[in-house]
C-alpha cells in the first residue's frame, strides 16, 4: 500500500516541474529567442540622472532642461482677505432687512435663472427714483409688490436705502447670465 501512494504523489510532483520549466523556457524566448524587441519610444522615457541619448554629451536629465524655472510670488495684504471690510451699522442693518423682506423677489442670486418676480434694485435706481420716492413705494407697494407701511418703521426703510445705495449697477446679472443659466444661447 505505501508503494501506491508514492506513485500517486511522484505524477503531479513530475507534471509540476515540467510546467516550471515550461514557464522558464517561455521566458527566455523560446528555441529562437524570439524575443519582441523593445519599443524605441519605451526608450525616450528617461530616469533623473540617466544620459537621454548614449550619442549624447551624457548630461543628466537635470542639466538637459532648456529653460530655467522661473518662481513668481505675490504679496497679498492678508489682512484685507481674511476680513471683510467693516460696513456702517444702518448699512448692516439694511443688509439684514434686505434678505428677510426683499431678497426673495428682487435678488436672483440665489435661483437658478436669475430671473426674478420683482425688478433689480441697485444705487441707480434709488438716485434716479430719489429716497421720498423710493420710500413710497417701499411703504404703498405695486399690484406685484406688497406694501410695508405697517412691517417696516421709518428708520428700517432708511436703513434699507442704505444699503440699496451700496449695491452697484454693475452687479445686475448680465444677458449671457439670464440667457446661461437656463441653457439657450444669447448673441451679445
Amino acid at each position: 500500500m505505501l508503494k501506491t501512494t508514492a506513485k500517486t504523489w511522484r505524477l503531479p510532483v513530475g507534471l509540476l516541474a515540467l510546467s516550471a520549466c515550461c514557464f522558464v523556457f517561455a521566458q527566455r524566448g523560446g528555441p529562437g529567442g524570439n524575443q519582441a524587441q523593445p519599443n524605441p519610444q519605451d526608450r525616450a522615457v528617461k530616469v533623473a540622472g540617466e544620459p537621454a541619448n548614449p550619442d549624447q554629451s551624457g548630461k543628466p536629465l537635470d542639466e538637459q532642461k532648456s529653460a530655467p524655472v522661473q518662481v513668481i510670488t505675490r504679496r497679498y495684504d492678508l489682512n484685507a482677505l481674511t476680513h471683510e471690510p467693516k460696513v456702517p451699522e444702518t448699512v448692516f442693518r439694511g443688509r439684514v432687512l434686505w434678505v428677510q423682506k426683499c431678497a426673495y423677489c428682487h435678488d436672483g442670486l440665489g435661483t437658478p435663472t436669475y430671473k426674478t418676480l420683482g425688478p433689480w434694485l441697485d444705487q441707480d435706481l434709488v438716485t434716479t427714483l430719489t429716497d421720498d420716492l423710493t420710500k413710497q413705494f417701499i411703504e404703498s407697494g405695486t399690484p406685484n409688490m406688497p406694501g410695508f407701511k405697517y412691517a417696516l418703521s421709518s428708520t428700517e426703510e432708511d436703513d434699507l436705502l442704505n444699503f440699496l445705495k451700496t449695491i452697484p449697477a454693475s452687479a445686475k446679472p448680465t444677458a449671457a447670465q439670464l440667457a446661461g443659466r437656463n441653457g439657450e444661447n444669447i448673441s451679445e
